[in-house]
């Protein structure tokens, strides 16, 4: 199955409802698949806390953790009805889709760059505390 975001072709293999309250990721479980928001919103949880709220059609999650063989790095919990697309081997749909792979660089970069500029806004602040102490 397929479906089109910004321009680009998604080569997905199921399709998953969730239900307001319903994780469709967690936190610490095994997992390689790369879901797309396909429409709903959903927050980001890191250790019960929400870091983060989405509703962008087309948002990717779990990303991190397809690419890295690693755990879920956070979870994602449904806020209102959801519809996600699902791709469960993530390597080869990058090599096929380069353009999608491009892509998600992109969007990783951004999201590096974010976390970045909190980290250096904290250490300053962090810095600037002690330095008044």
């Amino acid at each position: 199955m397929q479906k089109t975001f910004y321009g680009l072709t998604f080569f997905y293999e199921e399709e998953k409802n969730f239900a307001p309250g319903e994780f469709i990721i967690r936190q610490g479980e095994e997992g390689r698949k790369l879901f797309v928001l396909a429409k709903g919103s959903v927050e980001v949880l890191q250790s019960s806390r929400r870091i983060a709220t989405c509703a962008e059609r087309g948002a990717l999650f779990g990303e991190i953790s397809a690419l890295l063989n690693s755990p879920y790095t956070a979870s994602v919990r449904a806020v209102e009805p959801c519809t996600v697309y699902v791709v469960n081997d993530v390597e080869d749909f990058m090599r096929s889709h380069p353009e999608t792979a491009i892509f998600v660089s992109k969007m990783l970069a951004r999201r590096l760059s974010e976390s970045n500029s909190k980290y250096f806004e904290l250490a300053s602040a962090s810095a600037r505390t002690v330095a008044n102490g």
